[in-house]
């Protein structure tokens, strides 16, 4: 069902569904308006159960406090050379210019330039490049997702199940699409139709949800985010390399699955289960 506006009675996420597996996906965007929620129910097969949208902070912390993990389609932090930068420039005003490495490492996270190297090709063969946290307008956006996962992090206990998602790299990750899903002509909307058929085709129930999906592409991205969110939770997608664990911690990671999408029909969560931890006790300890 696609809700227009926030449920009045929380029927479908009220606390006593905290013992039923379900995963939530958010398609962020700086305003409540362009933000979309899709929740999934997964036993042996995924279920839509409800796909939302507008979303604002209020409705996305009550419908996903009791998520088994949840997807955010959203940077978690900013690079670390930059919010360095920013804190000296206060006081060292007189720097030597910038070197060409050193300013991509300014604009780029190290998840960032470590997706740009896998070469990923998305929409129409052009390759997948996420945008900068720094210098891009998503920086909006990420202001709104770290209160988000604070919210979220207080309200669950802990933050190891809330998993930053990147719904353009993982369907790069799945599939090759001949053209853009994200504009609202008809070309957009029969890749899109083709993106959900490959997900069906994995054992997705869509519910009555088909026609939101089809229709929108931020509905569709929360789909993706919370597919991908059930894979992180299930330790399917790709972890920090060890020169990238430390700077993962504040800056984020983007999951992305690890396998093809042919993964989404294996996985079962017939009981609730504990999650596989993002990063390893190998690369929590290393550099």
């Amino acid at each position: 069902m696609h809700i227009n506006q926030a449920p009045s009675p929380w029927s479908l996420f009220h606390a006593t569904e905290k013992l039923r597996v379900r995963f939530v996906g958010v398609d962020l965007a700086a305003q409540p308006a362009r933000t979309s929620l899709c929740v999934l129910n997964w036993k042996a097969t995924p279920h839509v159960e409800a796909v939302h949208g507008p979303a604002n902070d209020e409705c996305i912390i009550r419908i996903a406090e009791t998520a088994t993990a949840i997807g955010l389609d959203s940077p978690f932090g900013w690079p670390t050379a930059f919010v360095s930068f920013v804190q000296e420039g206060l006081t060292s005003p007189h720097r030597a210019p910038l070197a060409n490495d050193e300013a991509d490492r300014l604009k780029y996270r190290a998840t960032d330039r470590w997706l740009r190297e896998q070469n990923f090709v998305a929409c129409g063969g052009r390759p997948v490049r996420p945008l900068s946290v720094a210098t891009d307008k998503l920086g909006a956006v990420a202001l709104r997702c770290v209160r988000l996962v604070q919210c979220l992090e207080a309200s669950r206990g802990d933050r190891s199940t809330i998993y930053e998602v990147y719904p353009a790299a993982t369907l790069a990750r799945w599939m090759t699409l001949s053209g853009s899903y994200k504009k609202r002509d008809p070309t957009s909307k029969t890749i899109r139709r083709r993106i959900i058929a490959r997900l069906v085709e994995q054992g997705l129930d869509l519910g009555d949800c088909r026609q939101t999906l089809v229709a929108s592409d931020d509905d569709l991205d929360a789909l993706v985010s919370a597919l991908t969110a059930a894979l992180a939770f299930a330790g399917r997608t790709e972890l920090p390399p060890p020169s990238h664990a430390i700077p993962a911690r504040s800056e984020g990671w983007i999951h992305i699955p690890s396998g093809p999408i042919s993964e989404l029909s294996s996985l079962c969560f017939a009981e609730p289960r504990s999650p596989v931890s993002h990063l390893s006790a190998e690369h929590s300890n290393g550099a």
